[in-house]
């Protein structure tokens, strides 16, 4: 392949339209920040005088100057000096690629300037002549420069990891142009080589006309960027809105577990490993965030095999890990033990020193179930919540539970604890010691809220929820066990005047209130067994009869719970 142009310089150059001395020389279309400014002008000090000398290289791989930055992959550039006489520094050669073409592009210093340049390229060693070539003959040839800079450009068979072998001439001429590099003695006339800077006692060694080549393999750089993020619903995968971590130290490693390279994430949790050499393997690794949390998304390092592309979206995602704190209380009414027992989706906690109960380091995005429940030897109370976790969760329950005997949900005589004393019983129980009669059993007003169905309670109850100006009439119903009626006996009436916040209740026959307690309110009590602690329970009352005001209720509900004896 020969390429030569003539004459047509001289006429270009006296129309004023030569002009080789900037990076926008059409004949070098490469672009990016190349650290040592290497497309241009070149600024090594010369000395001596290389008037009417011939330059070449001897064989040299060149010092590494920055990056073409073609994108994806970006590709090395390589500086050689350009050496007049074969010790006369008059400038460089920078030599490098992109997708299509290798670019060879000439500075000279204020030594001297461009009149010729000549260029072999060879792609494999055994074209390589055992004698100098003809610069006249050379692959491309340009004549009539009269600039102190030029590219030539290539085109060429180009993948990562090819390597070709240049052989750069240039002929030079009197300096004539402005802002040069500085430089020292006059190259005019002088034939000039890049090279290294062993060069000269290279060209030194040679035997007959002096020259060399260039060894340039293309090097093909690309980036490795992603984010490191908290992970807010386990998903593993990081999704719009969700946090990032600034600060966090990034680290690239090689195949042997060398670093190449460290970074901090951006605010927004950004990194950027630039200019990462192609070809080789390599393993990402995130440094863990402060505070509570468990690595997800790339746990352990992101690997990449053979990099042959720019690799985007090496996300690292850290899930948080929340705690729960649970304090319970335990209200026992009577004269007696009550067992608490805590589990968190069926396992048994222990209580930490403070009486707490503390569950740590829990997952988003699963659904967790903690209950406690109070047992006396007349019942149980528990309390229990599901659901899953976004933030640290501290709860405070409350339970409360009887004893037999005083005011408990069941009499002492009423062993089964069915809520009915049956003829075995109290033959078996001097339920009467004062004769005022025999305990029938606990007894509701019945109501539209169940305790078993509707609030899922281990005792039976009903309450009663009114809106404003409501009136409704219910019957009592003692041992109601389950909230089955027909397991109960009917003992009375009651009637709820919420227009006028009035109560009434009525009991039939020979049944009478021994004990009566009403809560009444817009929210339910939090303990419904506890009624004891009912907000509404009357001092004293007519054991058959019974009539009370209170403040009407927007809405709300009404319980009437009593033991009922005869």
């Amino acid at each position: 392949m020969k390429r030569t142009l003539l004459g047509l310089f001289v006429i270009v150059a006296m129309l004023g339209m030569i002009s080789c001395e900037s990076a926008s020389n059409p004949m070098a279309p490469q672009t990016g920040d190349f650290s040592s400014n290497s497309m241009a002008k070149g600024g090594n000090g010369g000395g001596g005088s290389n008037s009417g000398e011939t330059a070449y290289t001897c064989t040299s791989e060149g010092d590494f100057s920055g990056y073409n930055e073609t994108n994806n992959p970006d590709y090395g550039v390589y500086e050689y000096t350009l050496w007049a006489g074969k010790h006369n520094d008059a400038g460089t050669v920078t030599i490098t690629n992109d997708d299509d073409n290798i670019y060879v592009t000439y500075n000279t210093n204020e030594t001297a300037d461009l009149g010729e340049v000549h260029v072999y390229l060879w792609d494999d060693l055994s074209q390589i002549p055992s004698k100098r070539p003809s610069p006249g003959h050379a692959d491309y040839v340009v004549e009539n420069i009269n600039a102190d800079s030029y590219t030539v450009v290539m085109p060429a068979d180009i993948s990562c990891g090819s390597t070709f072998y240049i052989s750069t001439h240039a002929a030079l001429v009197g300096n004539d142009t402005d802002d040069d590099e500085a430089g020292s003695g006059d190259n005019s006339g002088e034939t000039a080589y890049s090279g290294g800077a062993d060069a000269p006692d290279c060209f030194d060694g040679q035997k007959g006309a002096w020259w060399g080549y260039a060894t340039y393999t293309v090097e093909c750089f690309y980036n490795i960027s992603g984010t490191v993020y908290e992970d807010g619903d386990n998903s593993g995968d990081l999704e719009a809105g969700e946090d990032t971590f600034g600060g966090i130290t990034v680290t690239l490693y090689d195949a042997d577990g060398n670093v190449v390279a460290t970074t901090t994430t951006n605010a927004d949790g950004s990194y950027l490993f630039e200019h990462v050499p192609g070809g080789a393997d390599y393993t990402v690794v995130s440094g863990d965030p402060s505070g509570d949390y468990a690595a997800n998304e790339n746990a352990g390092g992101y690997s990449i095999s053979d990099l042959s592309s720019d690799v985007t979206d090496v996300d690292f995602g850290f899930v948080p890990l929340y705690d729960i704190i649970l304090n319970v209380g335990v209200d026992v009414a009577g004269d007696c033990a009550a067992d608490l027992v805590v589990t968190f989706n069926g396992v048994a906690l222990v209580a930490l020193a403070d009486g707490s109960y503390f569950v740590e380091n829990q997952l988003p995005g699963a659904t967790y179930t903690l209950t406690a429940t109070a047992t006396s030897e007349a019942g149980s109370d528990s309390q229990t919540w599901t659901g899953m976790l976004t933030a640290d969760l501290s709860l405070s329950w409350s339970l409360a539970v009887e004893c037999n005997g005083g005011n408990n949900e069941y009499d002492d005589c009423d062993t089964n604890q069915d809520g009915v004393v049956d003829a075995a019983e109290a033959a078996a129980c001097d339920e009467d010691p004062d004769g005022e009669g025999s305990e029938v059993g606990t007894a509701y007003m019945v109501g539209n809220t169940s305790f078993c169905d509707d609030l899922g309670q281990s005792r039976w109850g009903w309450a009663n929820y009114l809106e404003e100006g409501d009136v409704i009439t219910q019957d009592i119903y003692a041992g109601a066990g389950q909230c089955d009626i027909t397991k109960g006996t009917l003992v009375g009436q009651a009637t709820i005047d919420n227009a006028n916040g009035i109560i009434s209740i009525t009991m039939y026959g020979d049944y009478y209130m021994n004990d009566l307690h009403l809560n009444i309110g817009e929210q339910l009590p939090s303990n419904l067994i506890a009624n004891g602690n009912f907000n509404s329970n009357p001092s004293s009352w007519d054991p058959q009869t019974y009539t009370t005001s209170y403040d009407v209720l927007a809405g709300g509900y009404v319980i009437i719970h009593m033991s009922v004896w005869e």
